[in-house]
């Protein structure tokens, strides 16, 4: 690749890194999500380098100090009761959108390490109550392993069946290069040929 392809090419990868929904929330609404996914990532009590480097990854896609991530993993080794309830409450308060957005994003670090525990389970279903989104359980575990395995055969599946959804997250279809639109205009890329029967 030359000189003048790559600084276009990485011009439209770091456009694509500014576009999650979160970037332009207010540094309280970026710390709770980093709360949440790091919760999440210590209730098995193994907080592994893949859900580390996925935590760190989007801290840089929503434009917020890596430290923040640090102190959220020492408050998930001992929580304070009062600050947990505290913050438990700011996530019932958040709008539907930033709420589903943390949800996937939160089901995504559960798959980092290639499982989902047992404990990570839990929390998954407590954050779904919390934050009233018990009914799209499939579909949010589903879009989160599309997006960890990075699987474009089960995001074309997803993009027709949910395309709010997918519209959603395309942010992150994006950063992920799974162009699914492309991938369906080229599997359906065939000529139909019509049969004419002469009576």
């Amino acid at each position: 690749m030359g000189k003048f392809l790559k600084k276009i090419k990485e011009k439209e990868h770091k456009e694509k890194l500014s576009k999650h929904p979160l970037r332009n929330e207010s540094d309280e609404i970026k710390k709770d999500y980093l709360q949440a996914l790091v919760l999440l990532a210590n209730e098995d009590d193994n907080f592994s380098s893949e859900e580390k480097e996925f935590i760190e990854f989007v801290a840089n896609l929503i434009d917020i100090d890596k430290s923040y991530i640090e102190e959220a993993d020492k408050f998930a080794a001992d929580p304070d009761e009062n600050q947990l309830f505290d913050f438990i409450e700011r996530l019932k308060n958040l709008d539907e959108k930033v709420k589903y957005i943390i949800m996937v994003e939160a089901c995504v670090v559960a798959f980092k390490d290639d499982k989902l525990d047992e404990n990570e389970e839990g929390i998954i279903d407590e954050y779904l109550e919390i934050l009233s989104l018990q009914e799209h359980k499939e579909k949010i575990l589903f879009l989160a392993k599309i997006l960890n395995d990075k699987d474009i055969d089960n995001a074309i599946v997803y993009f027709l069946a949910y395309p709010d959804i997918y519209e959603q997250f395309s942010y992150m279809f994006d950063i992920l290069e799974l162009d699914v639109k492309k991938e369906i205009n080229e599997l359906y890329k065939y000529e139909w040929i019509t049969w004419k029967f002469n009576t």
